[in-house]
């Protein structure tokens, strides 16, 4: 790709200029998955507990909420099969959705295996959920004036939604479609207060997605050494 490519804006936001692409090796992919997502949840679990905020328990595990848990796992079926529809319209928008999608996810993780892309959608489930879904906002329902408090939920949700969306500014379609997956995510908590169902249904989101967008590298046996 270079200049005189009618298909290239420009923007170099991977590699070191518009002839380079970003590419990890799987390792490298591995470690910085668990150090962003596993440190995202341990960061929201340890500000929650250090300022008493307790959205842990808004995590029914014992005994789980299957009616919940079933909410969330065709919520997320249904939004990927829209997420995929979409960007096979023939718009500007969703051409651009698509070619962000294949441009990062499929060069960054290229090297996986499917083992790797199931554990990378759960990692960025329970992660991104303990942070947003949790301690934002189940936190931030304890800064909104008594008076708002009908209004509260609408209001915090659409401040986790923006900040959502700009964890994922790769470009301005990306930023509008996790915004509005951010605000699916608060109305499942807001309408089934359990943070596993937006757990659920954000991991598995993410891996139908991973699976349509990425060709898996099969294991090897120098994977399983």
């Amino acid at each position: 790709m270079n200049d005189s490519d009618p298909d290239w804006n420009g923007d170099a936001p991977f590699g070191n200029g518009p002839d380079e692409e970003f590419t990890l090796d799987r390792d490298q992919v591995m470690i910085m998955t668990i150090a962003v997502e596993a440190g995202m949840g341990a960061a929201a679990l340890g500000i929650g507990y250090y300022f008493d905020i307790p959205f842990a328990k808004s995590i029914h595990l014992y005994p789980p909420d299957w009616f919940a848990l079933g909410i969330g796992a065709i919520s997320a079926l249904i939004a990927a099969l829209i997420a995929i529809f979409i960007q096979r319209l023939p718009f500007s928008f969703t051409k651009q959705l698509k070619e962000d999608s294949n441009r990062v996810v499929s060069n960054l993780l290229g090297q996986c295996t499917r083992p790797d892309l199931i554990g990378i959608a759960m990692l960025a489930g329970v992660g991104e959920e303990l942070l947003f879904r949790g301690l934002l906002q189940q936190g931030l329902m304890f800064a909104v004036p008594e008076d708002w408090l009908a209004a509260g939920p609408w209001i915090v949700t659409a401040i986790v939604a923006l900040l959502f969306g700009m964890l994922h500014s790769i470009s301005i379609p990306y930023v509008v479609v996790a915004t509005i997956a951010s605000v699916g995510l608060s109305v499942l908590l807001i309408t089934t207060g359990d943070l596993l169902a937006c757990i659920l249904c954000h991991g598995l989101y993410d891996l139908v997605l991973l699976l349509v967008l990425v060709k898996p590298r099969e294991i090897t046996e120098e994977d399983e050494e």
